[in-house]
Order: C-alpha cells, then structure tokens, then sequence
C-alpha cells in the first residue's frame, strides 16, 4: 500500500491555502489507508501538533511508534517507557514500540506488528451478545440489555457495535460506558483497533410500563 508521512501538515504557514491543503491531504491520505503509524519524536518535548494528529486519527488502526531513543539516557528512557501508553488518550489503546531509525532498532518489531493489527482488525467478535451480557453484569452498569448488533465499519477498519438497552436506576455516564469499552478490548485482544459503540436506550412508553 501507500505509504504518507506527517511531518508538515500542522506546520504554521503564511499562506492559508497551503495550511488547508496539508489538511486535506491527510484526510485523503487515512481514507486509503488500512492502518495508522504515529511516529512520534521521542528527543523532544510533545508538542499540540502531536495531540492533534492523535485526535485526527482515533477512529483508525493505529501504532504508536516512539523514534530517536538513542538520544536519550536511561533515566529519559525508563519515564518514557512508564508513561508512553497514556499519552495520547484520544488512541485506540495501540501497542507502543521504541525505535531508532539511525540505528535501525526495532523497527522489525513495528512491520510485524503492522501484519498483527490488521489480522486483530478483521477478527469477527464471537459470542459478543454473551459477553456483552456478563459485562454489563460485572461492571454494575445500570441498564437492562435488550440487543447488540455488530457491524464491520470500512470507513475506520474498526468495529461498530449497536448495543440497545433500558435504563435502570443508576449513574451511567461516558466514563462507565469508556470502562465497557476498556474491558471489551481486553477481551478481545484489540489493542489498537477502534471500537465504536452506540448506546441506544430504549424508552417504555406509558402502557407498555
């Protein structure tokens, strides 16, 4: 497949036309592709350039790649490793690899990794409506299930899932439903790949109750 690079296309120009072109080339560009490598300076402090690229590309594929380890000390390299998976929150939980490009380390790593998440991408969910139901069990979540349908989504290469339920008494907020979420990546072992869920509750009308 292609391949597209990022550098530049949050760079700060003169002219508006060209800001707007480096945007849309990197639309385009995640719309052809099957997977995302977000390769990050890892010499250098993060800047809101790479936040952005993170939130533009959260509904793709992704492998998040640390490069230019070498210029670092053990010290920088211990942190970097502590605190790199919950840097960029916006991410699909991808697999974190440390690479130096100069010095061709672990990039091997990153290609056969580039083959695994697209194996994990296109793995059906099975038994999704049982475990859909344990979950929510375990969780506490206060809601009653009442269906789960799973659509493949081209457009992200991830997995669209539509869960239909009623409410029950109870908090059930974004943060417990990006807990199910946590939890369904676990076991399904989809480091990396999008999940999106739509919630959709179901209202008893006044003679149905």
């Amino acid at each position: 497949g292609d391949v597209y690079k990022r550098q530049g296309f949050f760079r700060r120009f003169k002219r508006d036309d060209l800001k707007l072109y480096n945007f849309r080339f990197l639309r385009d560009a995640l719309q052809k592709s099957d997977i995302a490598i977000f390769i990050v300076d890892a010499s250098t402090p993060l800047k809101i350039s790479d936040f952005k690229i993170a939130n533009f590309i959260k509904n793709k594929p992704t492998i998040l790649v640390f490069n230019k380890i070498d210029l670092l000390d053990k010290r920088e390299m211990q942190n970097l490793r502590k605190n790199a998976p919950h840097l960029f929150g916006d991410l699909p939980d991808p697999e974190v690899f440390f690479v130096s490009a100069l010095k061709n380390r672990g990039i091997k790593k990153v290609i056969n990794e580039v083959f695994k998440l697209k194996q994990r991408k296109e793995m059906p969910l099975e038994n999704l409506n049982r475990f859909v139901r344990r979950t929510i069990k375990e969780l506490g979540l206060p809601i009653f299930l009442l269906n789960v349908k799973q659509i493949f989504d081209r457009d992200t290469g991830g997995h669209s899932i539509l869960i239909r339920y009623r409410k029950k008494k109870g908090i059930f907020n974004l943060q417990r439903k990006k807990g199910f979420v946590r939890t369904l990546r676990q076991k399904y072992f989809l480091k990396g790949v999008p999940i999106k869920i739509k919630w959709q509750e179901v209202i008893l009308s006044r003679k149905q109750q």
